[in-house]
């Protein structure tokens, strides 16, 4: 009995193995194949950098014909996985030192790349025509495989079951690969998996979302935050956002879902600081004094104990801009795997990289949603209101801001699938220095739920402030 051969996947880090056979460039093709389409579809990343995504959905590198053609795109995989554009110069060095400079045939095939037009608009087109000659010589590899059954076999039961083991690898190899992500039969594969997902997971009490761990707003929400959606959660300074944010990481870090937490406020210490007071109830402010009871120092030390198993990278953005941030967070994805939920506290704080006003925060904004479309994980974006929406003018309780008072109001609220808004109505009034009932009281508005039927709704909760955690409760 003979499988089809095997074609075996191309690293980052090595050569293509020897039975990734290659014609010379001169020699006409005795297989299917498209010298055109391979370099055309190869130039469009060196044109628009951006567009090797684009390629990388559509082909993989053991699918190019022509051996210096597989190197210098798994040189431009290596290179987006890095977060280092496609260039002239990128991919040249790239080559180099992976060793695959001679082998690719130096600048001259790089040159011949760059001298073609690097239509994106066409590449689609391209790599169709590339998979497609790839596919009929899989096609021809199962006729020699057929070959080989015939040639070798001696019982024909026997045979004829290698043969459908060879068509169905065959079948699925070429299927997996064709099929294309945004049509309707793979859009309702997934769909049906999503559903049979769904079921399962309930069954064992839990939820697909990346929940709050505040019962009554996560069944306001449908289960939480879904992947790929954006949760804006906007609040004044003080109000809670931070800690609502913390409260999702660590429901879904105790659940053994993988979470990074970007902060642009505090230093990483601080956010971890901050689990441990969640963890353990003992305020951060008590935890850094050195006046910690005995009781309240085993508490921590359990904390910490705890949090530090916990599936969590906590990064600090610096002075760093969007495009950095993202950088160093795949950096992370690669090392660690893909999170259920990243967290950017707060847009505002970004460094906007010369840009100005609603621009920046829309390329922030925009930039995080599509980074978490990428990964398949949920995001949340944290946001502060405009100065005169926090301003508590007349007698309290203070009204919450709405949606609309975000600072750069026609970005964030547009990129966002759930807008949460965070309040406690009586912070900073006389009435509530005296009286820890009012000192409480919370709610968070639900002003945007692009899924569901609760956008308007608001959840009244409880405010604990020694473990910086929403808990249920009414008033």
């Amino acid at each position: 009995m003979t499988d089809l051969p095997e074609i075996p996947p191309l690293s980052d880090d090595d050569a293509p193995r020897p039975t990734l056979v290659a014609l010379p460039a001169t020699a006409a093709p005795a297989v299917p194949s498209s010298l055109e389409a391979e370099i055309e579809a190869l130039a469009c990343p060196l044109v628009v950098p951006e567009s090797i995504r684009q390629l990388r959905e559509l082909l993989s590198p053991e699918q190019m014909h022509w051996e210096r053609h597989q190197l210098v795109f798994a040189a431009m995989c290596s290179l987006d996985d890095r977060g280092i554009a496609a260039d002239l110069v990128t991919v040249g060095q790239e080559l180099r030192d992976c060793g695959w400079w001679d082998r690719v045939g130096g600048s001259r095939v790089l040159g011949d790349l760059l001298s073609r037009v690097g239509a994106t608009s066409h590449l689609p087109h391209y790599a169709e025509i590339v998979r497609t000659k790839w596919a009929h010589r899989r096609i021809l590899s199962f006729a020699d495989a057929l070959r080989a059954i015939g040639l070798d076999g001696y019982d024909i039961d026997a045979s004829l079951q290698a043969i459908d083991r060879a068509y169905r690898a065959l079948s699925a190899e070429i299927g997996e690969r064709s099929l294309r992500a945004g049509s309707a039969a793979a859009l309702a594969a997934e769909h049906e998996a999503m559903v049979e997902r769904s079921e399962q997971v309930r069954a064992t009490g839990s939820t697909l979302a990346v929940p709050f761990g505040l019962r009554s707003l996560d069944e306001a929400l449908h289960g939480g935050i879904w992947g790929g959606e954006q949760c804006v959660i906007m609040g004044a300074r003080g109000m809670g956002k931070s800690a609502l944010a913390a409260q999702l990481v660590a429901t879904n870090c105790r659940a053994g879902r993988r979470a990074v937490f970007v902060s642009a406020e505090m230093p990483p210490e601080q956010v971890f600081g901050r689990l441990i007071a969640k963890e353990s109830g003992v305020p951060y402010h008590v935890q850094r004094s050195g006046k910690m009871t005995g009781d309240e120092a085993g508490r921590v030390d359990l904390a910490r104990s705890e949090v530090s198993r916990w599936p969590l990278d906590v990064l600090s953005s610096g002075s760093r801009g969007i495009g950095r941030i993202e950088r160093d967070l795949r950096q992370v994805v690669r090392e660690v795997g893909d999170p259920a939920v990243i967290v950017l506290d707060y847009a505002q704080k970004v460094s906007r990289g010369g840009l100005e006003g609603e621009t920046a925060l829309a390329a922030i904004s925009g930039a995080w949603k599509a980074l978490a479309l990428d990964l398949g994980c949920a995001s949340l974006l944290l946001s502060q209101p405009v100065t005169s929406a926090t301003r508590h003018a007349g007698p309290p309780p203070y009204p919450r801001p709405v949606m609309a008072d975000s600072k750069g109001a026609g970005a964030i609220p547009d990129d966002a699938d759930t807008f949460l808004v965070v309040h406690r109505r009586w912070l900073g009034s006389d009435q509530a220095k005296h009286d820890a009932t009012l000192r409480r009281q919370a709610e968070i508005g639900i002003d945007k739920q692009r899924e569901g039927s609760n956008a308007g709704a608001e959840v009244r909760c409880l405010w604990d402030g020694a473990s910086m955690t929403f808990r249920e409760g009414e008033w």
